[in-house]
């Protein structure tokens, strides 16, 4: 085991070998690139700048949302890991799909947030343990876009779960949450860099999931 030293002078423990947490490098990637859509002097990017290219071995893990009322977010293109996790193509289903009945509306709140700051969102997800089954742990990171009209009703997140394909949609609970501002854009474009620690990361007992075999790919909806 060893440790790598945060904004704040803490100390995290990072795995075994030395390897950052599946969850934190997707992350991490996907948020450097979000900030560099942002071009010169704009608070969030513009959904129409996005470029499957640019994320392209982490597009397995991501969803393209819109928001279609408060706290409502509908799939518009997902990777297939994704599309795993609902157990079909969720494309023109909502987010929520996948959120059990007595956490939709936590979750829903808090990604009413994300829109009305805007805000960048972290979820700690996870089904509930059974006598004969273990608890399912899943992590999202939920970052704001603009639309057409300039209003802030798109978003990009990366979903990531240790589950594997189960032919049925999984459903999983809240565990917490944090929110972060989103940087300012007085410098314009910030390169892609190395993630910063702020808090301790872990993979879920039994490793992280594996990538599928085909491409990684999005599948967009029409309307």
């Amino acid at each position: 085991m060893r440790g790598v030293t945060g904004r704040s002078g803490q100390i995290f423990t990072l795995l075994q070998g030395g390897a950052l947490p599946r969850q934190a490098a997707a992350f991490a990637q996907l948020e450097a690139y979000w900030l560099a859509l942002r071009g010169e002097g704009r608070l969030l990017p513009e959904r129409s700048r996005f470029d499957p290219r640019g994320v392209a071995d982490i597009l397995n893990y991501l969803i393209l949302l819109e928001r279609i009322a408060p706290g409502q977010l509908r799939v518009r293109l997902a990777g297939q890991s994704v599309s795993d996790l609902f157990g079909l193509s969720p494309e023109g289903m909502p987010l929520t799909a996948l959120i059990s009945p007595e956490s939709r509306g936590a979750v829903a709140a808090r990604m009413e947030e994300v829109f009305r700051r805007p805000a960048i969102l972290e979820m700690d997800l996870s089904t509930p343990a059974g006598l004969l089954r273990q608890s399912i742990a899943t992590r999202l990171l939920l970052l704001p876009m603009t639309g057409r009209d300039g209003s802030c009703d798109r978003a990009i997140a990366c979903l990531i779960s240790e589950a594997r394909p189960a032919g049925r949609v999984l459903r999983f609970g809240l565990e917490n949450s944090r929110f972060r501002e989103v940087p300012p854009a007085e410098k314009g474009v910030i390169p892609a860099r190395q993630p910063r620690f702020e808090e301790a990361e872990r993979l879920p007992r039994g490793g992280a999931a594996t990538a599928p075999a085909q491409p990684p790919y999005l599948r967009l909806v029409k309307g």
